[in-house]
This record gives structure tokens, sequence and C-alpha cells, in this order.
């Protein structure tokens, strides 16, 4: 149990270590589009530290846009909003594991930096309506998916079936009742 836990700890330091070194993320960073509050001081190697590590996005929808990204990418990131947290404090958690790997927090590093990337890209293009390709990718399949009206509203208020829903991960579909 001990290995596992100083393991944890070395994969946690070792994903900040690697994230916040990474010269797209210092750039995000710089611009207020992506932060951790409760590790930029960078002394996590002297204090403990959780596995438990949220990423702050500039914008609400950000924060929307990389958990979409992460999702497609194989990563599991819970976007937190309202009334979780504060109106307009959205933000990314993640949980990383003892099971996880130096590969798997190297790959977890570059999707978080090319989805930054791509986000600086697009402010830089100018074009406000442009999506990242993640969200672009999930606002799909929602509209794939989506309950013609006359069906989504059940006529006696008994029971209401939604059509399957596509888990973007495993491509598994799943059917849910209310």
């Amino acid at each position: 149990m001990c290995q596992a836990r100083d393991y944890l700890l070395h994969i946690t330091r070792f994903y900040l270590d690697t994230l916040t070194s990474h010269p797209v993320y210092k750039k995000a960073n710089k611009r207020g589009m992506l932060h951790m509050p409760v590790h930029e001081d960078g002394d996590w190697h002297d204090v403990p530290v959780t596995h438990i590590v949220p990423l702050w996005t500039g914008q609400q929808k950000y924060a929307l846009y990389l958990a979409f990204h992460l999702t497609r990418d194989g990563f599991n990131a819970s976007h937190i909003l309202f009334p979780i947290v504060g109106k307009g404090e959205d933000r990314v958690r993640l949980i990383l594991h003892a099971h996880n790997t130096e590969d798997d927090v190297v790959r977890l590093v570059g999707s978080i930096c090319a989805w930054a990337q791509e986000q600086m890209d697009i402010e830089a293009s100018g074009d406000r309506n442009r999506l990242p390709g993640a969200a672009r990718l999930a606002y799909d399949l929602l509209e794939k998916d989506k309950v013609p009206a006359a069906a989504a509203a059940p006529t006696n208020g008994v029971k209401a079936v939604t059509n399957g829903v596509k888990n973007m991960t495993s491509g598994v579909t799943t059917a849910a009742a209310a």
C-alpha cells in the first residue's frame, strides 16, 4: 500500500513538472487560458500534493472544450461547473491513479497542450464562430442523437425513453430510460 501511495505521489509530481515545463502550457498560462492556482507556486516537491488535479481555463466554454478534447483522446476528464464551483469558475478535474505510467502522463500533457495550442490558433484567427475539433465532434454527436420533439415529450407523464447515447471514449451505445 505504501509503495502505491509513494508511486502516486511520484506520478503526480511528474505530471506537474511535465505540464508546467511545457512551452505551450507556459504560453497558455501567460495568456490566462490555462492555469493551476493550487500548484503554480512550484513548491510541489516540498509539500504534500493531491492526485486530484484541477485545470482552470480562462473562459467557461474552454473548460467544456478541454473536457471534450481529453475525453476524445481517451482520458477521463470531468467538466466541473456551477453549483459545484462558483459561477464562472468552471474547470476540468483530472484524477491520477497509481496504475498510470509516465508515458500516460506524457500523453495527457500532450493532449492538454494540443488543445491549448488549437485554442490559441483559433483566437489568433479572429474567427469567433470557430470551434475546436473535439467540441465540433461532441456537438455533432449530440445533434445526431437528438430526440425528435414529439418523442421527447411523454403524453401521459408515466415514462419517457431517450434515444441511445454514444459513449465518446469506447463507442458503446447505451439506452437510458427516465
